[in-house]
């Protein structure tokens, strides 16, 4: 069997200044489109996350809160803001409440089942939707409108601020930006070399 000899011969010159031009102007530009994308990954996993702690919250409404500053090839930094901390009422919770019930209204809570709000109950609002409130004193009025936070629920903020949500983001954030930066380099490269 006859051996088979490649020769390839390469123009170190004619590559060094392909990647110079890339290295000036797709780098830059790669690196800001791949932060951009993942950004988006981390507010969508931030949304599903949120979702788990406030199940009946619709995603487009979460996502709607999770602002993005893209990147851009001169400033190579994408940030997700939450837009205000937001602390959802408990109308949002599925609450159930019937006259004279021992303890309180109950709502759903994303653990699974559903949770007492002690001395609440539900009334219609003056538009119509049915919230939670609770009496601030021993007379009828005045009424405090309850929100998360007053059944001991997270806002908003609060669950994007736990250590196990951060990790989990950060590491979704990593391997989206690797994942396309890599697409995007090789897509410029093709670019600059054809």
């Amino acid at each position: 069997m006859a051996g088979l000899d490649i020769k390839i011969s390469v123009d170190a010159a004619s590559i060094r200044l392909q990647l110079d031009r890339l290295q000036g102007n797709a780098i830059p530009r790669a690196t800001a489109r791949a932060l951009n994308r993942a950004a988006t990954s981390v507010r969508d996993a931030a949304a599903k996350e949120i979702r788990k702690v406030f199940p009946l919250l619709k995603a487009r409404s979460v996502k709607g809160r999770l602002r993005i500053k893209p990147a851009r090839a001169n400033f190579l930094e994408a940030l997700i803001a939450a837009r205000g901390d937001y602390d959802p009422p408990l109308y949002l919770f599925d609450p159930k409440w019937r006259q004279r019930q021992a303890g309180g209204a109950t709502i759903r809570s994303g653990r699974g089942g559903r949770l007492t709000v002690a001395g609440a109950f539900t009334a219609r609002t003056r538009y119509g939707r049915l919230a939670v409130f609770r009496r601030e004193g021993a007379s009828r009025r005045p009424l405090q409108f309850l929100r998360a936070s007053d059944a001991g629920l997270p806002t908003l903020a609060g669950v994007l601020l736990q250590s196990a949500v951060q990790t989990s983001l950060a590491s979704i954030g990593r391997a989206r930006f690797a994942q396309v930066f890599e697409q995007e380099a090789r897509f410029r490269l093709a670019k600059v070399i054809n």
